[in-house]
């Protein structure tokens, strides 16, 4: 299997459709589907469940793509440095809220750091997250994939304070952007939005982010704004929209409304606002793992911070 088509799979694997990852790797999504079979085929099995619309990791396709990115860690780090020895290394696995895409891309440069800096720990992500529903955002929370073990850090919007037994540390803020309907008068005017401008307005929030909603509540309280909050249920993102009043409006941080597919978003128009909320994102352990690893990742996860600082902040 050529070393190109592992790197094309992890590039599948965080991405929310085919056509989105053929537009990262700057290749037809006709070219990327081929490439995709060609691994399917040599690995015997299939590795995503397929539509129009999105991908969703088979259980073969997850633990393949844990694999991939381990294996793309080792042949870098060999051709940076062939004469290190192979010993074993701390692995550390990293989820969260991994569809908000400052943090994804966080964590994808940071593993790239530790492979060519030969770092010793290797970094897996945790992409349960990536089949594209809010029912799994909400069933497969950052607490609870690290009391399960399935993780060792998570990296999420930050929660309104920090749970128990739990260590934190956060890493930089996020911008927030407003999603309005075409009809509504934020997205027909050409006037900057202001914090002040909220205090009327609805919004809504799927109950898969607490987390979002209590650090969204607490901005707009810090600048005297009550704006109305409704929480759903909501199944998709196309779901949510679909079953919304006409006068609601979304919030979303704003590198993770990059990610949202366009059919998900029809008919809404993106606003940013001025005097922009910025919501915290945390790195969260647990203080009883002893794995060796997390600080170094912690430490690489800085670099890359201040490496990108001019973007991700």
């Amino acid at each position: 299997m050529k070393i190109d088509y592992l790197r094309e799979y992890i590039v599948i694997g965080s991405s929310s459709s085919l056509q989105e990852a053929a537009q990262k790797l700057y290749l037809s999504s006709s070219t990327l589907s081929k490439h995709l079979s060609f691994i399917e085929e040599e690995v015997g099995t299939k590795l995503f469940k397929r539509s129009t619309t999105s991908l969703e990791f088979t259980v073969a396709g997850e633990r393949f793509f844990e694999k991939a990115i381990a294996i793309i860690n080792l042949y870098d780090a060999a051709l940076t440095n062939p004469e290190q020895p192979c010993t074993s290394l701390p692995v550390v696995t990293v989820g969260g809220h991994l569809q908000c895409s400052l943090a994804y891309r966080l964590l994808m440069t940071t593993s790239s750091l530790v492979a060519h800096h030969n770092s010793p720990v290797h970094i897996v992500p945790y992409i349960e997250h990536y089949n594209g529903s809010l029912h799994s955002l909400a069933s497969n929370d950052p607490y609870r994939t690290i009391n399960d073990e399935l993780v060792d850090v998570s990296l999420l919007i930050a929660a309104s304070s920090v749970p128990q037994g739990f260590n934190c540390m956060v890493i930089c803020n996020e911008r927030l952007t407003i999603a309005a309907p075409e009809n509504h008068p934020f997205a027909r005017s050409r006037e900057a939005l202001s914090v002040c401008d909220l205090g009327s307005e609805t919004f809504v929030f799927s109950q898969a982010y607490p987390e979002f909603t209590q650090q969204f509540i607490a901005r707009c309280k810090e600048s005297e704004v009550r704006p109305k909050i409704r929480q759903k249920a909501f199944q998709t993102w196309g779901d949510m929209y679909v079953k919304r009043n006409d006068s609601d409006l979304f919030v979303f941080p704003r590198s993770f409304a990059e990610r949202l597919p366009p059919q998900e978003i029809n008919g809404l128009v993106k606003r940013d606002i001025d005097d922009a909320i910025d919501f915290e994102i945390w790195a969260l352990w647990s203080k009883d793992n002893p794995n060796e690893g997390i600080p170094i990742f912690l430490d690489k996860l800085l670099e890359v911070v201040e490496l990108l600082k001019p973007e991700a902040v």
